[in-house]
């Protein structure tokens, strides 16, 4: 298992089904420091299997999301049926990009450039 992801690997991978579907998150460093002993299935140590986002989602049902599955990024999949990823959002990302929007719209009020 652990050849399968390098540690010049990102830190986390998504981990999908041979169907394509989201199944989880594998921390890379954790790939490397378990003892696994062989047969342990690839995914078997995936995190945030259940917790995803879909791009509908609002920002505050988003960080809502990632609060409860504490967790600093999450899977974006196509939908909640077909799970098919299609990005990743961390968590400061999505605090980052909700402070500039406020940010403008203050602006925008003020009659600021």
């Amino acid at each position: 298992m652990k050849g399968a992801a390098s540690l010049t690997a990102p830190q986390r991978q998504n981990g999908a089904a041979s169907s394509r579907h989201y199944v989880g998150v594998l921390i890379v460093a954790e790939l490397h420091s378990d003892p696994f002993d062989g047969e342990t299935p690839v995914l078997a140590p995936a995190k945030f299997r259940h917790a995803v986002l879909v791009p509908t989602m609002n920002v505050q049902s988003t960080a809502e999301t990632i609060q409860r599955a504490v967790a600093e990024e999450l899977a974006v999949v196509e939908n909640f049926d077909n799970r098919a990823v299609v990005g990743l959002l961390t968590e400061g990302h999505l605090i980052r990009r909700y402070a500039e929007e406020l940010d403008k719209a203050r602006r925008d009020l003020s009659g600021e450039d």
